[in-house]
């Protein structure tokens, strides 16, 4: 977890987008992290998705095969039943 910038409030390491403010994360003219660290593609969309269930942005390798939701989601629906 880390502090979004914008609003201070927590928010997921990898997150690109704050959900708490809807603030981007990322520089667009550089393609990089707010912390500077480069991004894994030059075309970012079509390597990012969206979780249905905590609404963050992330890469797609946090979701499971063809999923929507994310693997800590899946995680924490796992540990809830």
């Amino acid at each position: 977890m880390k502090k979004c910038p914008y609003c201070a409030e927590k928010i997921q390491r990898e997150a690109i987008k704050c959900k708490h403010c809807g603030e981007w994360l990322i520089k667009k003219d550089s393609l990089q992290a707010s912390d500077n660290t480069p991004l894994q593609s030059d075309n970012i969309n079509d390597n990012l998705l969206m979780c249905e269930t905590c609404r963050i942005v992330k890469p797609k390798g946090d979701f499971i095969n063809d999923l929507t939701i994310c693997k800590d989601c899946c995680e924490k629906n796992k540990q809830n039943q």
